[in-house]
Formats: structure tokens, sequence, C-alpha cells
């Protein structure tokens, strides 16, 4: 039981993102972020062009899209391009970061994917929406250019071909 208890605080500890700190484990990270810090982790990659997504493990279409994301992402990455996964299992009713953040964690790691995964916790939903002009809907993915600039979107599940061209925007060719 205590050891139960003991491990439960340290996964929670772990993985709640105090401090702004990233949970490392293989290839994949993890980070907690609301509007703010999900506009510093874009800036941070200014020069690189970027694909973000916005996905949740609960979202079917959204868990069918991403091998073809991830395969772009890494057909892509020796250019300097950047995949970032955006996930909004918790902007459920009654979502808690210490069961989804752990949740997403080992849906990740046993999906083999190697990109940045950001879990959106906002005290307002909307601002995100606001800030990118989102449908409300996912999945959604954002291409972003190396000056930080919007360039082209896909509202709705999309395929390979469709990454490929989203990241071809992102890099100007």
């Amino acid at each position: 039981m205590i050891r139960r208890l003991a491990a439960g605080v340290f996964a929670s500890l772990a993985f709640c993102g105090c401090g702004g700190q990233a949970e490392q484990r293989g290839a994949a990270t993890i980070e907690m972020v609301d509007l703010h810090k999900l506009e510093g982790v874009l800036a941070s990659h200014r020069g690189h062009a970027v694909l973000l997504n916005l996905w949740a493990t609960w979202c079917g279409p959204c868990v069918d899209e991403l091998p073809d994301l991830i395969e772009v992402a890494r057909a892509y990455r020796e250019r300097g391009a950047v995949v970032l996964l955006l996930s909004y299992d918790l902007q459920i009713p009654e979502a808690n970061a210490q069961a989804i953040v752990p949740r997403v964690k080992r849906f990740i790691d046993n999906k083999g994917f190697d990109v940045p995964v950001l879990v959106y916790d906002a005290p307002n939903p909307d601002a995100i929406n606001e800030r990118f002009d989102l449908p409300g809907h996912i999945p959604v993915t954002l291409a972003f250019d190396k000056d930080g600039r919007l360039v082209d979107r896909e509202d709705g599940e999309a395929g390979k071909e469709r990454f490929e061209e989203l990241m071809k925007h992102a890099l100007g060719i």
C-alpha cells in the first residue's frame, strides 16, 4: 500500500509539469502548457518549419492520422522541420493532470512516437480557439514557417500527402 502510494505521488510530481519542466523518457517529451507557454514553445522553434497538431487520445480521427504525421515528421527532421503534438486530453469535464498526463505518455510511448508532446491545460480553452481561429473540433494541424507565421492549416483529419503539403508550405518549398 505504501509503495503504491509513493509511486502515485512520484508519478504525479513527475508528470504534473511543475515549474514548466518537460518530462523526458526515451525520445518523446511531455510538457503541460497554457496559451502563454504554447506561444513560448512556438517562439523557441523560430528558424524552423513547425507543424502543430491538435489531437486527443479519445479522438478517433486524431489517433488515425498520427502515424502518417509522425512519418512526415521523421522524413523532414533533417531539414530542420519540427512537429509538435498538442494534446486536448485535459479539455474534457472532470479531467485531471494526474490521470491524463500519464495516459498520454503511455499512448505516445506505446506507439513509439518521438516528437514533443504538449498537454494543453488552460482555464479558458476558448483563448486558443480565438488565437488561432480554430473551429472548436479536433484534429487540426497548423503549419508555421521559419518566421513563426501561420502559412497553412488543415481543419480535420489528414493523411500523409496532406501532411507533406503542409510541411512543404512551412518550409517554403
